[in-house]
């Protein structure tokens, strides 16, 4: 259960209220991109309350992944942002995933419901956890695209965070290009 990113929430609204400038880790300026290019990013790993952390691939695009070994399974990874959507009135984010593994699921037969892995988008809003805005468990080689409608969580500040479950060995869930945007209510001419 996610509880963690409640006490940091209020401790980043205290420090807010107080005037005190405080802007790594919030994305609070749309459009937002994060590429995972340059290894500075506004996502960070949850310590000590997941079991294991995402990576940055060293690949020339880099991108964030969680990655098992034969031996892990059944864990996941959490990776958060604060986005301040206080003065936004519609939002979207954007993002491309894969998740693949190498193990034929047949292989797993004798579990029931198998998948290799899940992807998983919650958010936490006036400090209550919200889990399952989103999901995939499909395993394909290939990028795929998810735009999701934030406008729901407009006016507050609030934490996104994904999680990546790897339920059978030697899975791999990857996450590059994550978008947020500011949709601008268009105005009708006469």
């Amino acid at each position: 259960m996610k509880n963690h990113a409640l006490q940091l929430l209020t401790g980043f609204i205290a420090i807010s209220a107080m005037n005190i400038s405080f802007s790594q880790g919030v994305i609070d300026e749309f459009p937002y991109t994060c590429d995972f290019d340059d290894y500075n990013t506004d996502w960070v790993n949850v310590d000590d309350d997941d079991d294991f952390d995402w990576l940055i691939s060293s690949d020339e695009n880099s991108y964030a992944f969680v990655s098992s070994l034969s031996e892990i399974e059944e864990k996941q990874a959490w990776l958060e942002a604060i986005v301040d959507l206080r003065d936004v009135k519609k939002a979207d984010i954007t993002f491309i995933y894969k998740i693949q593994t190498l193990v034929p699921l047949s292989s797993t037969s004798n579990r029931k419901n198998i998948k290799p892995g899940t992807l998983q988008l919650d958010v936490n809003y006036k400090g209550e956890w919200k889990y399952d805005l989103w999901h995939n468990h499909s395993s394909d080689i290939k990028w795929k695209k998810q735009k999701i409608d934030l406008s729901e969580y407009c006016g507050e500040l609030i934490v996104l965070s994904f999680t990546g479950y790897i339920e059978v060995p030697e899975t791999d869930i990857c996450l590059d290009n994550i978008t947020i945007q500011n949709r601008k209510e268009m105005t009708k001419r006469k």
